[in-house]
């Protein structure tokens, strides 16, 4: 199983002892010093001296992604005088060495860090360092993309001697992190608080103690994860994750942010039986089609995969946001029913316009698309046979009893009171579903309100996919918390569910 250990690089003696104290104290089972801002050994000494151990020391240069820019006679100095304290780590760089005095308990940390793409040498180089006996191989290289995930995940399977620490930093890559305790790496570095991050796309303690469990991972351990670009605004990660803790077993759901799906997805598909699958996010609900072995009814209906399983080698594309979608619309009425043969308009013609469109074609309604553009839904919707409307007269035109949002206007930061639809054009007693669940009360919402009509938070439509993703990728129903139990892991945002749950 996978140890915590979380980065320092505190300016002054009385910070980093008061930082060690807090992170020892909030579950860190290590603590990285990095002395990047000392200049005297003795200070050095004294303070890993005072510090609760075990301490790994380091001191990196600005090539390698820190701010030590002194002599490198005095950073030698540095470190030695931090397995004089009684360091139980101390790390150095894969070009140099330190030379350490005979007896000394220290265990020797040889890294390397990459800034910028990773070399096409990289298992040389690790093969390289492992020669050279240190107790432990740290291999860091920069990721811009979750698809470059391979390039870490490949040195696991090189047999190397040592324990390997092997990972990407970069927001999009964060899940690296997670993927290498999956791989046996004894290490995930973490950042005590915000604004302490040791390098881009370090989660926070508490992040990888409590949403990702990463204490408990190790080399059996499962996953799935959200594909998309971006993916930090999900909810997704809070509630499966919240969710798995019932379960034995629990498999861990990570963030995959990637443009490059089919990469990603051979990598991930790497990992065997252990990869579960992927619930999929704009703007790859059409890319992931060809891709797929296998596609549900309602996913080959609308040409939009939301979910893939990932079984005996094979993927299985469904469409859970179909029935997410009449699932939300049938909050609106008696005994959650959506009756049949009422007036629906869908704007949008993306992946969740397609879902909404088949979800009220099984509900009877008398439906038609609003579009700006009809290119990308023509081919859907003619095969429907739902007429598309211009967006600047569907409301007038169809005069909605349903009215489904499946656009992205609305969720962007910055984006606060933008809609695409007057309030003066809302008829009242109109049920109106805003699948945008970020913010949770939009502007499209707050009009539906004041104009007398049925307001429906997109979080109706996310919670019953997510449900049925859990469902379908990791199996064993049973197991799955009920839906009371599924708003309150949506934290602070569920609170707009629960007063209308019956």
């Amino acid at each position: 199983m996978a140890q915590l250990v979380v980065s320092l690089i505190p300016n002054t003696c009385p910070e980093a002892l008061l930082d060690v104290q807090r992170a020892r104290r909030a579950g860190a089972d290590v603590v990285e010093l990095r002395l990047d801002h000392f200049r005297s050994p003795a200070e050095v000494r004294q303070l890993i001296r005072d510090c609760p151990p075990p301490i790994l020391a380091s001191c990196r240069v600005p090539s390698d992604g820190g701010s030590f820019r002194g002599e490198p006679e005095l950073r030698r100095q540095l470190l030695l005088a931090a397995v004089e304290g009684g360091a139980a780590f101390v790390d150095i760089e894969e070009w140099e060495s330190l030379g350490l005095p005979p007896g000394t308990r220290s265990r020797l940390v040889r890294s390397y860090h990459r800034l910028q793409e990773a070399p096409r040498e990289l298992e040389s180089i690790a093969d390289r360092m492992s020669r050279s006996s240190p107790d432990l191989l740290k291999v860091v290289t920069a990721a811009y993309d979750a698809a470059e995930l391979d390039i870490s995940m490949r040195l696991y399977r090189r047999g190397l001697e040592q324990p390997l620490v092997a990972f990407a930093t970069g927001r999009a890559a964060r899940a690296t992190r997670y993927l290498a305790a999956l791989s046996g790496s004894p290490w995930v570095f973490c950042a005590l608080e915000p604004g302490k991050e040791a390098a881009p796309g370090q989660p926070l303690l508490w992040e990888a103690q409590h949403l990702y469990r990463a204490q408990e991972l190790g080399e059996s351990s499962r996953f799935w994860g959200l594909l998309g670009s971006p993916v930090d605004h999900s909810l997704g990660f809070r509630l499966h994750n919240g969710a798995a803790r019932k379960m034995e077993d629990a498999p861990i759901y990570l963030p995959f942010e990637s443009k490059h799906p089919e990469r990603l997805i051979e990598g991930l598909c790497g990992f065997g039986g252990r990869f579960l699958g992927l619930s999929v996010t704009a703007p790859h609900k059409t890319k992931v089609l060809p891709l797929c072995d296998e596609l549900g009814s309602d996913a080959e209906a609308s040409g939009a995969v939301n979910t893939l399983v990932h079984r005996d080698g094979r993927l299985i594309g469904r469409n859970t946001d179909v029935e997410g979608v009449r699932r939300a619309l049938g909050r609106g009425f008696d005994k959650h029913r959506v009756p049949s043969g009422l007036r629906a308009l869908v704007i949008g013609s993306g992946g969740a316009a397609r879902a909404a469109v088949l979800a009220l074609k099984k509900c009877g309604a008398d439906l038609a698309i609003a579009a700006r553009s009809k290119r990308s839904i023509l081919a859907f919707a003619e095969k429907q046979g739902v007429p598309i409307l211009p967006l600047s007269k569907a409301m007038s035109v169809q005069r909605p009893e349903l009215l489904v949002h499946a656009t992205p206007v609305g969720q962007d930061p910055g984006s606060e009171g933008e809609c695409l639809v007057r309030e003066a054009e809302i008829p009242p007693g109109c049920v109106v579903l805003d699948c945008v669940y970020r913010p949770t009360e939009t502007e499209l919402l707050r009009r539906a309100r004041r104009a007398g009509a049925l307001p429906i938070s997109g979080l109706w439509m996310f919670l019953f996919q997510a449900q049925l993703q859990q469902a379908q990728v990791i199996g064993r129903p049973q197991e799955m918390p009920r839906l009371r139990e599924l708003i309150r892991l949506l934290g602070p945002e569920g609170r707009v569910l629960r007063g209308a749950l019956t």
